[in-house]
Order: C-alpha cells, then structure tokens, then sequence
C-alpha cells in the first residue's frame, strides 16, 4: 500500500497541487455514510508544502484526493476541506469530510415521484438538488450520476422545501427502507486536460457478490491451524448501547395536524427468551404518514439491531493482499474464518471459542497509510 495526495479544484477537477508531505490520522470510508478525518499539512522546515499551500487548502474550494500509487485509482470517495486551522506552529491542521459530506451541505427541493424505480429517485434527488446549480447562481456539484445493475423497487415519496432536510437526511431515509437502494461516491480521472470528478453511484447491489455457489475471492483469515497469514489483529463488536441494541422497535411517522396523533409501526423480535425488552423508537422520515412504509422502516431496522450491532473490523497489513482499491472495494462479498482450533486442539484465539466464519460485505474501510508500518482495516458488516 502506497498513498500519495493531489489537491484538485471542487468545481473544476482540474490539480491544482500535489501534497507529499500532507497525512491524514485515518482514511475511513463507508457505504452511503459520511467519515470525518483530520488532515496534517507542514507549511515550513524541510517537508513544508507546496506555495500555493494555502490556495490548495481552501474550504470546500478544494477536495484532496488519495490516490494508490500502483494503479492510479483514488481510493474511497476522497475527501473535502472542512475547514482550517492555523497557528504559529508549522503544520495546518485540516479538518477533512468523505464525499458523501457535501450532501449533507445541500437542501431537498419540492419533486413528488409515484411509483418510480428507487434508484431514479436518488439519482433525480442528486441531480436536481445536488448538481443543478441553484438559483443563486453558485457552484453545483460537478458530479455525475452512476446506476448500478437493474431498475430497484418502486416507490413513492414527497419531497418538499418546507420540509428543511438535507439530501443526505433523504438519501439515508430511503437507503434504509426494506429493499432500499444503496450508494456511494467514488471519483473518476479524465486526461485532456486531467480533472478528476465525483461519481454519486447507486444501486440494489453496491459492490460485487460471491459468483452462485462460489466462495468470494477476497478471504480474510487468522488463528486456526493457518500459520501467519494477512491479518494481524481483529476487532469483534457487540454494541448494544442505547440506539444500537434493541429487540422492540417502532418507527412513528408524520404527526396529523387534526388529530395530534403520529402513525406506528412495531416490529419485535422473540428469538432470545432470556433477555429483556429493548424499546427503540425512531422517526425514519418527517414525511412519511404511509404504514406499510413505516413498519418496512421498523422490519429492516430491527434486524440491524435484535442482535446488537455487530461489526468485525480486522487489520490486514499494509504489504499483504488483499488491498482496499485493488483486491477489494467497498459493498464486496468477502470470507472471513477467526479462531478454530490449532493442530493441538486447543482454541487459537481464546475470545472466539470454537471461531467465528462466514461470508458477509465490507461496509467500510480504515486505512493507515502514512504510519512506519501502514494497515488497514475491513469493516464487515452482519457478522
């Protein structure tokens, strides 16, 4: 793993400065979730940035972009400048937000679909309210709209101004609707002149799934009888703090203006007898008055969390396949086998008895890429 830094303009793509010098504490990366990251840029000494330095770090006039020098491909859905900090030290701290950051920055316009495909819902909200320049006559995203496989399920929706939500509040809503459509944001390189762009991609399906009756071709392995191998530590999380745990959940939808009352749907789960009730009540969307709507938003959330949220996050080293950006991406199928037995028999890892395998996704990533030994880390979900 190899990462280098480009500066380019937010509106133009064009590169503006190459950052050798510039780190970051972490690169994270997550499907349809904006990451934040803070970002270290020397402004004097032997390794002080470029003269433009302060043109190249200018909020939301510029995206730095990390690039893996092996293949060109800009890893994850880069990130923009959230701000700066300048002191009589000399290093600029840069406060750093993923791609999906900026639709948290625009606001939903009035569009009402009926029965229309979901991922032309999504593409429809980006495009209108996203990268249309407004009335105002400021920048829009200079992004292009990318939809991935077949038409997904119809739905519909009123989307309104007096609403006040941002594009990422309505992207999330629908995202997390039962069969609802995933997305992300990747970038795309052109030459002639060089510029690299945004690509809001979404679909059913981000990433790609196990060939049908095949194993994935990215395995993930540790402890067991395997001797060595990639992974040097891992990380298995059973979260069941208040909003990530619950087993009785009820999503309530618009308040009627006559009645005072707010529309529920409940959905429980009865699989552990040993274990107390765990309410969770949410609103998934102020617009939503619909019940089978609502009780597909409390289906889908409880089968998130009647487990508890669960996630593997493992740390593969930085000089061993597979790679973030080029063995695997994210929304990929993966293998992953913790712990087992040893040839003696005996628990390899003593967390894990008996082990933990499966086949699930990455739904995000961690890098490290700018430390003396540089690791990253899967993020698996639905472990």
């Amino acid at each position: 793993m190899s990462v280098v830094y480009k500066a380019v303009e937010a509106v133009s793509g064009v590169p503006i400065a190459d950052l050798p010098n510039f780190t970051v504490d972490a690169l994270r990366f997550t499907l349809g979730r904006p990451e934040t990251m803070v970002g270290y840029l020397p402004i004097s000494g032997d390794k002080k940035a470029p003269e433009n330095w302060v043109a190249a770090s200018d909020p939301w006039c510029v995206a730095i972009l990390p690039i893996e020098s092996s293949n060109g491909q800009v890893l994850g859905s880069g990130m923009y400048i959230n701000g700066r900090t300048r002191t009589q030290g000399d290093v600029a701290t840069i406060p750093l937000v993923s791609g999906e950051g900026y639709l948290d920055r625009r606001q939903t316009g009035a569009y009402a679909p009926v029965l229309v495909d979901q991922n032309t819902i999504l593409g429809q909200l980006v495009t209108q309210f996203a990268i249309t320049p407004s009335l105002a006559g400021l920048n829009g995203w200079p992004a292009s709209v990318n939809v991935i496989g077949a038409a997904g399920k119809t739905r519909t929706r009123t989307y309104a101004v007096a609403d006040r939500k941002t594009l990422l509040s309505n992207l999330t809503e629908l995202m997390g609707d039962l069969g609802g459509p995933e997305w992300t944001v990747t970038w795309q390189h052109l030459t002639g002149p060089e510029r690299y762009f945004p690509v809001f991609n979404v679909g059913t399906r981000i990433g790609t799934p196990a060939a049908a009756g095949l194993l994935p071709n990215v395995s993930f392995q540790l402890g067991g009888t395997l001797p060595g191998g990639s992974l040097t530590d891992f990380a298995y999380t059973e979260d069941w703090s208040n909003g990530n745990g619950a087993n009785y959940i009820a999503a309530y939808g618009l308040t009627d203006a006559t009645t005072g009352l707010s529309p529920q749907q409940v959905a429980a789960y009865t699989g552990n007898p040993r274990q107390l009730e765990i309410d969770y009540v949410f609103n998934p969307s102020t617009s939503i008055s619909d019940s089978a709507t609502l009780l597909n938003h409390a289906q889908t959330q409880l089968a998130i969390m009647q487990k508890g949220t669960r996630s593997l996050a493992l740390t593969v080293r930085g000089n061993k396949v597979p790679q973030f950006g080029i063995d695997f991406f994210l929304g990929d199928d993966c293998q992953y086998k913790i712990g087992g037995k040893t040839v003696d028999g005996a628990e390899s890892i003593p967390s894990l008895p008996g082990g933990l395998s499966g086949v699930t996704r990455v739904i995000g990533v961690q890098m490290r890429p700018d430390i003396p030994t540089p690791t990253t880390t899967p993020i698996l979900g639905g472990v």
